[in-house]
């Protein structure tokens, strides 16, 4: 995994930004996605507390949160760094 620089987390931003209109899908077990967040602290938006859990993206989606076990063709480490929607 390599750390995110700024260009890399205004991009990730866009991307789930736009993933968060659509809803999460379900990642199937054979598809690898195109993105992954690593151990993010997510916060949901309901007020309550983050979570650290995984964020994969595939496409213009959230794929699925929780624990990712399929490799992105990105991935980027975000433990100790807040991620939320819009």
């Amino acid at each position: 995994m390599r750390s995110m620089d700024r260009r890399d987390f205004v991009k990730a931003g866009a991307v789930l930004g736009l993933a968060s209109f659509s809803g999460v899908s379900r990642l199937r077990s054979w598809e690898d996605p195109d993105l992954v967040f690593r151990g993010a602290t997510v916060f949901d938006g309901s007020g309550g507390p983050g979570v650290e859990m995984d964020v994969a993206v595939l496409g213009d989606r959230i794929a699925a949160v929780g624990t990712v076990s399929q490799r992105g063709m990105l991935e980027i480490d975000l433990r100790g760094k807040a991620l939320a929607p819009g």
